[in-house]
């Protein structure tokens, strides 16, 4: 397989189906099976590649700290990547017992008012709050993973949902008092109710790439905003009777969220042309 693969994203990860020839102590991939979903971002850097996270996931636990890591802005790019995958997001707010009595539930909030649709668990995988209610998430036959920074509590968490210690764990930081990033490998882990949980390293950056779909998904109400504007091809910055603009003046639309969206968007067109660039110059050798 590697000898035949015309780039990494044909070769097995985690996720994966694949068709195998052997017995139990030594055993050959022989073909990858198609993928329903994949999970994937822009190499880091200045490179139009592609890195292939994981595949076959039916839903990804988007996971922040909420004593440190807590931001919309970075939710919805793990968002759009996610839907990008065709991969369903549901978000994960840990740390709760890192803060005082009433504030879990204000973050919780903000995110539920900013994604109505989706899924949002307030936890602790320390105290064991909101851990039933994941695990109660988790059916069977069905495949999740957990992204999201270093340090967020991934992997305890996958040990407090499973009952037992499948992922190891670190201790916290005496310099910063934060989680330390331990899991260097992606690890497939089996519930005992035959759901299928995917832990990742902390991701330090999750670059956006084929993202067209992920964007609608992520931001509707701006999509749905766009259908008004006066050109079709509004790109919603300096057009004049632009309806994104105008929901952002008459303050229907939150303005952090429009700059996010224009953001995203600029570097996912800037990864098309990075990709259209490098065709055009293979075509000429």
């Amino acid at each position: 397989m590697k000898h035949r693969a015309t780039s990494p994203l044909d070769l097995p990860v985690v996720g994966d189906w694949v068709a195998v020839s052997g017995d139990g102590n030594q055993v050959l991939i022989r073909r990858v099976l198609p993928r329903k979903s994949v999970l994937t971002r822009k190499t880091a850097g200045r490179t139009s590649e592609k890195q292939v996270l994981t595949a076959n996931v039916d839903v990804a636990f988007i996971v922040q700290a909420l004593d440190r890591d807590y931001n919309l802005n970075r939710l919805e790019r793990y968002m759009t990547v996610v839907y990008s995958g065709n991969i369903t997001p549901a978000v994960v707010l840990n740390k709760a017992d890192m803060l005082k009595d009433e504030e879990p539930q204000f973050f919780f909030n903000a995110v539920k008012n900013r994604f109505p649709e989706t899924a949002v668990f307030s936890a602790s995988a320390l105290n064991g709050k909101g851990v039933d209610e994941i695990r109660a998430f988790l059916k069977p036959g069905l495949t999740f993973c957990l992204v999201g920074s270093s340090g967020v509590g991934k992997s305890t968490l996958i040990n407090a949902i499973a009952g037992e210690n499948l992922a190891e764990t670190g201790d916290i930081s005496r310099a910063t008092a934060k989680g330390i990033h331990v899991t260097t490998r992606r690890q497939l882990h089996i519930l005992k109710n035959k759901a299928i949980l995917i832990d990742m390293p902390g991701l330090r950056e999750i670059g956006i790439a084929d993202a067209e779909e992920g964007l609608k998904k992520t931001f509707t109400r701006i999509i749905q905003l766009a259908e008004e504007c006066r050109f079709d091809d509004c790109t919603h910055t300096r057009e004049p009777d632009c309806a994104v603009k105008k929901a952002v003046d008459d303050k229907i639309l939150d303005a952090r969220q429009y700059e996010n969206y224009i953001n995203l968007r600029q570097e996912y067109e800037y990864y098309i042309r990075q990709v259209a660039e490098k065709a055009w110059k293979t075509t000429r050798k």
